[in-house]
């Protein structure tokens, strides 16, 4: 069923003259053959019947190729228990240092306190550790300390490999903030429509934004005859986002799964311009109740709504594509990056320490020869 190719009475519709918005008065007409959106101006010059379908606009991109998280070595944890590790590597060694201090004969020193943080560390990284058999409660609280590590480091291990075997499908443009921000996207709208005439007079607002982009060139026109061509050569490439109703792109989508037997698409979840539909008459058409009685019918039944899933092949196959799928393939250096990278960055930091405690221990040993002959003398 086709959509805003038949009207009936004056329907005043939008054409493109001179980079403005002209109204054009079609020839008269008894009813429509398909839907119409419902607008003021509409109403102005016919009468709709009861609502028959209700819609929005949204974004039609393609979908990314599968990938995996170069940083996928940190999500096994969630922020928050990293955040506990962390915690637990300072508090442990500090109630350790106080209770030395305050219960036991040893001194107290901040040597002592370094050392009992490197223990914790050295059990967390699953090394050995001798612990002075004086008190047992330090003996305990190591060993509480290894049975909570052995929990997070198994963990950390199973969560770990489940996550290199996913790969991740980017769906980058969800809103069309995601899209402004971006400045290698560009955007595709129907030309000669209701929303390119509100994109051409909006004044503020995130839709100003997205008006702004043809001085950047960066937003485009073009008409629902050029959609099949422009889906298959610019959007699929991912840096061509197509703004339109939802059932349009619902349909592109599916045409291109009956085609090629998989989803290479996807639609946005921020919607934008709600509108309804319904066939029309001319103004005081005595046939309009009657009408009115059909639309009820067809909505309060269902009716209308299973012929829109039933129009089209395969029209509900890409509505909701996978996130992530897993694969059994040989990890490549760009898949594991990240943890490269972590490497080298803890070497810089090891190397930058041990050049600084060089320093300190020759200070050190420069200000005691100093004081020695100070004192001799």
């Amino acid at each position: 069923m086709a959509y805003n190719h038949g009207y009936a009475g004056k329907l005043p519709v939008c054409q493109q003259e001179n980079g403005y918005l002209q109204q054009q008065v079609l020839i008269e007409a008894d009813i429509s053959i398909g839907p119409v959106s419902i607008t003021a101006t509409r109403s102005e010059a016919v009468d709709f019947a009861w609502p028959m379908w209700y819609d929005s606009s949204t974004m039609l991109a393609g979908l990314g190729k599968p990938e995996v998280d170069p940083w996928g070595f940190l999500l096994p944890l969630a922020p928050l228990v990293w955040v506990g590790i962390l915690t637990a590597l300072l508090v442990g060694p500090t109630a350790v240092f106080l209770s030395s201090s305050c219960f036991s004969m040893k001194t107290s020193r901040w040597s002592s306190y370094l050392s009992n943080i490197y223990g914790f560390i050295r059990v967390l990284l699953q090394q050995d550790i001798s612990v002075p058999a004086d008190w047992w409660w330090e003996r305990m609280v190591f060993g509480i300390w290894m049975m909570m590590t052995l929990v997070l480091t198994r963990s950390y291990a199973g969560n770990l490999m489940s996550s290199l075997a996913v790969r991740h499908i980017p769906q980058p443009y969800q809103t069309l903030r995601d899209v402004i921000d971006d400045p290698s996207a560009t955007m595709i709208w129907q030309k000669n429509s209701i929303n390119a005439e509100y994109l051409r007079v909006v004044k503020s607002g995130i839709i100003r934004e997205v008006a702004d982009l043809e001085d950047e060139g960066r937003l485009a026109y073009h008409t629902q005859m050029e959609y099949p061509r422009i889906v298959d050569t610019l959007v699929r490439q991912g840096e061509y986002v197509l703004f339109g109703i939802d059932v349009l792109l619902r349909n592109l989508m599916a045409k291109d799964f009956t085609r090629k037997g998989q989803c290479e698409f996807y639609t946005s979840r921020e919607r934008h311009f709600p509108f309804s539909a319904s066939i029309i008459s001319q103004k005081d058409n005595p046939i309009l109740p009657a009408m009115h009685n059909r639309m009820l019918a067809l909505t309060g039944f269902g009716i209308f709504e299973e012929w829109f899933k039933t129009s089209r092949a395969n029209s509900t196959k890409c509505l909701h594509p996978p996130k992530t799928i897993t694969v059994n393939a040989s990890l490549s250096l760009t898949n594991l990056w990240g943890m490269f990278v972590a490497l080298a960055g803890g070497s810089v930091v090891g190397l930058l320490t041990f050049c600084l405690e060089v320093l300190t221990f020759r200070g050190i040993e420069t200000f005691s020869v100093s004081t020695y002959d100070y004192t001799t003398a």
